[in-house]
């Protein structure tokens, strides 16, 4: 996997970047942020705004040489779908924050009318890495941090995948992971510190989702770091707005209680991302209507797989007893 990753000013990178037709996929937001709007109307790139496309609508970008996403993880999504599909063109990534590690998979989350699935998209060819700009969502930041410590909950699922003989374990890959994860603890601890280092904790994230990203596209999916955690974020994202790793820090509280998983959650607890739950839309009840929902995911044997009863569902008396102890709402 080979990525050209430039640290440097986004207006100085866009005013170097040649293409006779690119189009930018921007987020409003991430545009304001930088204050990039100038540049970009200045060098004649066509713009496409990042906010509420969906996949269907995507069909008639097909003559770029170039496809450049701005922002958060729908912008870059959506440049990766599109470079995908338009061979041989090129793909350039610019994180406004990192919330997720989009601009290191070859994987895009497609959103269509009735419902959204994961696909085959580009690797980004260039990854522009601007500290200015990165240091401005330094919240944002802490989300990608915690999203990647779901290795904590994920590496145990495959464990029990192996044990029941559904899915045996690639102990590389649980090698990488124990790597990635023990970097993303030693960043927690900086964060704690009473004056952190921003730039060295954004460099040090970045190069956790990095990795967390490549070894997605090297295993082909996202076992190694996605597992009932991330089952649990998907029925509460579709019940309430919330950024993705909320969702997963409650998939967290949740699933590692049924492993017998409590280191689980430390790091998360010492990121403020329990806080930040209490602060969301996923209300006690929100999260209780989400876990009665939950139901195995096909192809990806989990924990959750050991609970259920025979409806596919698990229990009522156990979901307000996971919800209590979870410790998300004290």
């Amino acid at each position: 996997m080979s990525q050209n990753i430039q640290a440097g000013s986004v207006k100085e990178v866009l005013k170097k970047l040649r293409f006779d037709n690119a189009l930018v996929i921007f987020s409003p937001t991430s545009v304001a942020k930088a204050g990039v709007q100038q540049e970009i109307n200045d060098l004649g790139f066509s713009t496409m705004s990042a906010t509420g496309i969906n996949y269907e609508s995507l069909s008639d970008f097909g003559d770029y040489d170039a496809y450049v996403g701005f922002g958060g993880g729908t912008a870059i999504d959506i440049a990766k779908f599109l470079s995908h599909r338009n061979p041989p063109s090129t793909c350039v990534a610019i994180p406004s924050m990192l919330s997720t590690n989009v601009f290191a998979t070859n994987k895009t989350a497609a959103i269509y009318k009735t419902h959204k699935k994961t696909v085959d998209s580009k690797l980004p060819d260039t990854v522009i890495l601007d500290y200015d700009l990165l240091e401005k969502s330094m919240q944002e930041n802490i989300f990608g941090l915690a999203d990647a410590l779901s290795i904590h909950t994920a590496m145990r699922d495959w464990l029990i995948a192996d044990r029941e003989g559904v899915e045996p374990v690639a102990y590389k890959f649980l090698g990488w992971d124990t790597s990635i994860l023990y970097k993303a603890q030693e960043i927690v601890k900086k964060t704690a510190l009473p004056f952190p280092d921003n730039e060295a904790i954004i460099k040090e994230t970045f190069d956790v989702l990095l990795q967390a990203g490549y070894i997605t596209n090297e295993w082909g999916c996202g076992r190694p770091e996605s597992g009932s955690e991330h089952i649990v974020a998907k029925y509460i994202e579709e019940l309430v707005s919330v950024p993705h790793a909320v969702a997963v820090t409650c998939g967290i509280a949740i699933v590692s209680q049924l492993q017998k998983n409590p280191a689980a959650v430390t790091e998360l607890m010492q990121l403020g991302m329990f806080d930040a739950v209490r602060n969301s839309e996923v209300t006690k009840e929100a999260l209780i209507q989400a876990l009665q929902n939950v139901k195995p995911r096909e192809g990806r044997y989990t924990v959750i797989d050991l609970w259920v009863g025979q409806d596919g569902h698990l229990h009522k008396d156990l979901i307000n007893q996971l919800v209590q102890n979870s410790g998300l709402y004290d």
